[in-house]
């Protein structure tokens, strides 16, 4: 109980009920529907701001690390752990499948049904999805709706995650233009940006668990000033980190938007549809059983049936899937049709043989 007084700030029991009701109404609730009191209390925040647009789901793995009163990350590279010291777990998500999932755990505690092993991997599993380069504020924004609800309205991360919010949003003009150094991580600035603050996020919370007194907050704004004054502001990434990111994968698509390859009305409805697909199209992250799968694609195959492709990815090539010429959809084998009376370039190697890529396999 200690550590719950020092992560808010609150004296005691008394006090901290006062400041956040949440706390008493999760007390009171049966534990089916514990998590289902604090969605509840988050919708409330978000539909009295007009903000039904942001969408905040708390599932049962971040709720399990919230109740942990573990809200620092256990290591830099970490993705798995931590609640405000970690920004990457408030990235966009499926909704309609995250409230399958929560709907199933509260199914399970209420008793209603038998947990197999399946489950249990189902609802600790933690999905994690980089933002694009210039979408990493929204994360911040999640992360807000949630902090409103379990911390007290004066709480210094509370205050400290506005005025970051606020000075980025004035920003974001410079920030979208902004250049990084490496120009291959340049699809991946989102991602970076979410690491520099979970760096300062992480250490604050580890401080803050142990601590009856207020743990001071770096400058909400050095982030800016830091890029203001020409100064290093890309945090180090080791290589692991990137590789469970899949940075590079963030920084192909950057630049194929430089390159013109997607147009900005490509751009808006790749965006639109990864964000309906757990952002899986982009990095196909997935952490706890660690699938780095895609949005799947299906390839015909002998029975006709068709095979699913687990490594799909709908940003790179969603806009060649969903492609129609006179209102029907081009088929892989009218391209390939086109390729041999060479009407269209040839197909690039694939990396598994060095033969044409499959476009079937790739892009239906």
């Amino acid at each position: 109980f200690p550590a719950i007084l020092n992560l808010t700030n609150t004296r005691n029991e008394a006090d901290l009920i006062v400041a956040c009701p949440i706390y008493r109404a999760m007390a009171a609730a049966p534990k089916s529907l514990k998590m289902a009191c604090l969605q509840s209390a988050i919708d409330k925040i978000l539909g009295d701001r007009g903000m039904e647009h942001l969408v905040v789901i708390i599932t049962p793995a971040m709720f399990t690390i919230f109740a942990s009163m573990k809200w620092h990350r256990v290591g830099p590279d970490s993705l798995t752990s931590g609640l405000f010291g970690n920004p990457f777990l408030w990235g966009a998500c499926d909704e309609e499948a995250t409230n399958a999932l929560n709907l199933r755990a509260q199914f399970i505690h209420g008793g209603e049904t038998a947990a197999s092993d399946a489950d249990a991997q189902a609802l600790l599993k933690i999905v994690v999805n980089p933002p694009l380069e210039d979408e990493s504020i929204d994360n911040h924004k999640r992360m807000e709706v949630a902090a409103s609800v379990l911390l007290p309205a004066g709480h210094g991360f509370l205050i400290h995650l506005r005025e970051h919010i606020t000075s980025f949003t004035h920003y974001e003009r410079k920030w979208r233009s902004l250049v990084m150094t490496n120009a291959n991580l340049q699809g991946a600035k989102g991602a970076l940006h979410l690491q520099f603050m979970a760096l300062r996020f992480s250490k604050y919370w580890r401080a803050q668990r142990s601590s009856p007194a207020r743990v001071t907050l770096s400058d909400p704004k050095e982030l800016i000033d830091l890029i203001d004054m020409g100064r290093q502001w890309e945090p180090a990434v080791s290589h692991s980190l990137a590789a469970s990111l899949k940075l590079g994968v963030l920084g192909r698509f950057s630049r194929a938007q430089a390159r013109g390859d997607w147009d900005d009305d490509a751009k808006t409805q790749a965006t639109q549809a990864t964000a309906a697909s757990t952002r899986s199209g982009i990095t196909g992250l997935t952490i706890g059983n660690m699938s780095l799968s895609g949005t799947s694609g299906k390839s015909t195959v002998g029975d006709g049936k068709g095979k699913e492709n687990a490594n799909f990815h709908l940003v790179l090539f969603g806009r060649i899937k969903a492609r129609t010429v006179g209102g029907k959809t081009v088929k892989s084998r009218e391209v390939r049709e086109k390729i041999k009376k060479g009407e269209l370039p040839p197909l690039p190697p694939s990396k598994a043989d060095g033969k044409p890529m499959c476009l079937a396999w790739h892009t239906k």
